[in-house]
């Protein structure tokens, strides 16, 4: 992702507004495509033209029609003053709805420390026995637990303080 703006949640239907530019009008693109509302626009090679480039936005369903028609007549000015802006591929199609939260979570999954310790999200903590259950909400302040220095450090810190204090049988 080359692009992007605060994310905020929406419960509404997207649209994917793709187009395809030379590759010095890809800054240009991008900019209008996150300043009329885009979170985030993905770069990518364009169909095959040399020092093409096709970016794609989601924008909300309400609004990819005037931000893709905008987003053409702003190509058009454009490329009255420079050549590189000349005539752009521009196309829509529905993005398939999907359960962000649902996906987000399958990527975090409880992961076993040593003999006696298991880090677990709060929606995915399993009967542990034996073990002592460290549960934490992944997000921005601590972040997911499973960063290269979270198992290593704080984990195996935590591991020895508990056989350090708990009577062990």
């Amino acid at each position: 992702m080359r692009y992007c703006a605060a994310m905020e949640p929406r419960a509404e239907a997207w649209t994917a507004v793709c187009v395809e530019v030379d590759a010095e009008m890809a800054d240009v693109a991008a900019n209008f495509l996150v300043e009329e509302g885009a979170p985030a626009v993905i770069e990518g090679d364009g169909s095959g033209t040399a020092g093409r480039v096709r970016l794609e936005a989601a924008i909300a369903e309400g609004d990819a029609p005037r931000v893709a028609d905008g987003l053409a007549r702003y190509l058009g000015r454009l490329a009255a003053l420079h050549p590189a802006a000349r005539p752009a591929t521009i196309e829509t199609s529905a993005v398939s709805a999907l359960d962000w939260t649902a996906v987000a979570r399958s990527h975090h999954r409880p992961v076993a420390i040593g003999r006696r310790l298991l880090v677990a999200p709060p929606w995915d903590v399993p009967e542990a026995p034996g073990r002592e259950v460290l549960v934490i909400e992944p997000g921005m302040a601590f972040g997911t637990g499973q960063h290269a220095t979270m198992i290593p450090r704080s984990c195996r810190w935590r591991a020895r303080i508990s056989r350090a204090t708990a009577p062990w049988t």
